[in-house]
């Protein structure tokens, strides 16, 4: 019985996990660009990368394919700022909210 239990947890332990680093955005691993790093390293970034994943998807899936096409271009002039930020929090972390207001902006 204690053996069932402990694989029933183990189970549900890496579906949590595996939940969670989902609605990250960002796979946190070994080999990421420093950008991406700095990211990772800071739980609000994170939170806010989650954030701007979930909305962009949500703006997305109710657009024409001609917005769509014109919404990644702001996506890639995003990420070309994001990149300039280095590992500047401050700065990551104002081009995240600047995102996320443009989102949702759009959403409304």
């Amino acid at each position: 019985m204690i053996g069932a239990n402990f694989r029933h947890l183990a189970v549900l332990t890496v579906l949590a996990c595996t939940v969670d680093a989902q609605a990250e955005g960002l796979n946190c691993r070994a080999g990421l660009p420093p950008v991406e790093n700095a990211v990772c390293s800071d739980t609000k970034l994170r939170r806010l990368d989650a954030d701007a994943v979930s909305r962009y998807e949500k703006v997305t899936s109710a657009m024409a394919e001609a917005e769509r096409r014109q919404l990644a271009g702001y996506h890639d002039s995003w990420l070309s700022a994001r990149s300039v930020c280095g590992t500047d929090l401050s700065c990551l972390k104002t081009v995240y909210k600047n995102w996320l207001s443009l989102l949702n902006h759009i959403a409304h």
